[in-house]
This record gives structure tokens, sequence and C-alpha cells, in this order.
């Protein structure tokens, strides 16, 4: 006899076809997302796409025009004690940290575990202590938020949003405000923090970099609708849309003409193998787009030399050099298009020379019900 399997585990937060109006602009759409537990989701999208406005939403510090959002299986509350009750208890970091600029450090995160969960002053120090030494910073836990560095009073920031035992955080751009550098480091370590917490988090960023290798899923945004929802690495290979494929990195793109059998396409450079054949195979090419990403090239050697691939391969002129550390970026010309090809393991080249391009893997096509 077989045994059934248990039921799948409901969503934390579940959106459904929620819109969002001011006046007559139009800025969510019919949005549909869930979020289970656990789970690190990334708002990504251009600036006015409706990220942090839908990041909002979900706590009602944006009222909605019209569909419903869950969390936990309840409605979310409209108005009065409980909605301030599901606001003290979902957890928010700003880009702006919102520290009580009166307050201690330590005092900062002891004011959630002592209203929302009744400890006791001490039980709520002693916790509090350990979350700002898993986020560095509990030798600071007497100073004042003026006394602290930006990346120092967004590692608070995030133990008092943790404090409460939240299930869920939002974060609206809370790394915008730091240098690149600091940036990282304190993006490593807040992830960490949520990790070993358990706690599920809606991230919003414009920073498809810090989505691509952070995120459990991430929603991309456009014009106020999700273009899609997905893995990383899903998105950046298996893109539903040419918007989608173009936002979540470097592209290049030009018109071609599919096969019939849908295996290959022919654009102004020559043929590319595609990545999946329709289910259905059309009676005649298609047109649409092509889209290749640059670091699917890969610099073999001169010209003259003989290609060690049986993959397509380019003649394509040097246009220019710069050295950036790590890497080496290569501007390169096939046929009038251009792109940079960044490299780890340039050849010796000069601006002026033609190099021999490999390309690796398949490219994407996308007809015109799907740009």
């Amino acid at each position: 006899m077989t045994q059934a399997s248990a039921p799948a585990e409901k969503p934390l937060v579940e959106l459904n076809e929620v819109n969002k109006y001011y006046g007559t602009n139009h800025v969510l759409k019919n949005i549909n997302l869930a979020v289970n537990k656990g789970e690190v989701i990334i708002l990504l999208g251009p600036s006015g796409s409706g990220k942090s406005t839908l990041c909002r939403t979900i706590n009602r510090l944006e009222t909605t025009s019209s569909g419903s959002i869950h969390i936990d299986g309840k409605e979310l509350p409209k108005e009065g004690r409980e909605l301030a009750k599901l606001r003290a208890e979902v957890g928010m970091v700003f880009q702006s940290f919102n520290l009580f600029a009166h307050k201690t450090i330590l005092d900062n995160v002891t004011l959630g575990p002592r209203r929302i969960r009744k400890l006791s002053k001490e039980q709520a120090e002693a916790e509090a202590m350990e979350l700002l030494a898993k986020v560095g910073v509990d030798s600071q836990a007497e100073k004042m938020p003026a006394q602290l560095s930006g990346g120092q009073q967004q590692r608070v920031a995030l133990a008092r949003a943790l404090a409460p035992e939240p299930e869920l955080i939002l974060f609206d751009e809370p790394f915008s405000a730091l240098d690149e550098h600091l940036r990282q480091k304190i993006r490593r370590e807040m992830l960490h923090a949520l990790r070993q917490s358990g706690t599920s988090a809606i991230f919003v960023t414009h920073d498809r970099d810090e989505a691509l290798s952070h995120a459990d899923r991430i929603a991309v945004l456009s014009d106020g609708r999700i273009l899609q929802t997905d893995t990383p690495r899903r998105l950046y290979w298996s893109p539903s849309s040419l918007t989608a494929a173009q936002f979540i990195g470097d592209s290049i793109v030009l018109d071609a003409q599919r096969s019939s059998d849908g295996t290959q396409a022919q654009c102004a450079l020559g043929t590319f193998p595609l990545a999946a054949a329709p289910q259905t195979p059309s009676e005649h090419p298609i047109e649409g787009k092509l889209l290749v990403r640059p670091e699917q090239f890969v610099l073999t050697e001169t010209a003259n030399a003989s290609p060690h691939t049986a993959q397509p391969v380019f003649g394509a002129k040097v246009e220019s050099i710069e050295f950036k550390g790590r890497y080496t970026a290569v501007a390169l010309n096939i046929n009038g298009v251009c792109f940079t090809l960044d490299t780890v393991h340039a050849p010796p080249v000069c601006s002026g020379d033609t190099v021999r391009l490999a390309f690796e893997g398949t490219a994407l096509f996308f007809p015109p019900e799907q740009e």
C-alpha cells in the first residue's frame, strides 16, 4: 500500500491579486507572491517598479486598493489593535536604520522583547547581548546610536528586528547607504544571522548581484508587475521573458530567426544552438530576439590559430583593454556588435588586434509574445 505523502506546508506570506493605486497611477498590478517559512525572497527591479511599495503593503505601511494578503494563514488586518500587533510582530529594517536616538544600543534591542514577548529586563538584556554579539557590536551596547558608524547602526537595526523573534522581517534597501566594501561585509553577516534564526525575509533591492548571491528566490518587478519569480540560477539561465532576462544580467540581444525545428537561430553574428526546442515545431522559421550572455564567449587565441572547440567560433576586433585588478575588461566588436568581456585569464592582446571567440553553451530565443 502506497503511503500518502505529507501535505505541503502552507506559505508564511501569501499575496493574491494585490493592486495599489495612487489616484489614477496604477503602481501595483495583480501581484501574486508566496513566501515560505525560512525563505529569503528578494524583490528586484529598477527605481519606480513598485518593489518598495509592495514590501510596505505586507505590514500595512501602505494600504492596498484590492486583493488580499495573508500572514500565517490570517488575512492582514486593516486597522486597530490587530494591525498594531502585526506591525510589532513583523520586523522591518530601513535604509535609514530608524534607531531610537535617545536610547542606548542595548535599550534599542531590548524594547521589542520586553513589550512584545513580555520578558523581564534581565532576560531581555541577556538575549540582546547574544544578538549583538552575533552581529559583532556587543562592545557598543552602552553607547548611543550617534556614536556608532553607519555599518554598526545597521547591525544594531538587524539585532533589534530579530529580538522579538518575528517569523518575518522586511528589508527596504537596507544596504544602499553603505559603501561597497562595507555593504558586502554587512550583507553577508546579516544573511548569516537570518539563516541561523530561521526567520523568513523579504528584501527590496535594485542590486542584481546582491539578489543573485543571496536570495532563495527572486521576484523581478517592472512597471508594477512581477515578471517572474524563480531561483537565481533558473531566472538567469531560463528567464520567462526578454525583459526579465535583460534586467537580471548583462546580455547581447539581436534580431534573429529561429529554425522551424527550434534547435538553432540565425542572426547577424551567425548560427547559435538554442537552449530548448519548442514542444510543437513550427511550419516556418519564427522571427524574434536572440539573447546570449557575454560570459558565454571565451577568448581562445589569435585569429590565425586553430580553435579547440566544436562550438561556434567568431573573429572579433579588440576595441580596448582595461585592467581591473581581479579581472581584465576586454571591449570587443563582432561585425558591429560591441560588448565587454570580463576575463581572469586574458591572452596577451592589444587594442586593434583580431582574436577568436568560442561560444559555449546555448542561446536563448524569445518570440514576439515573450518580449
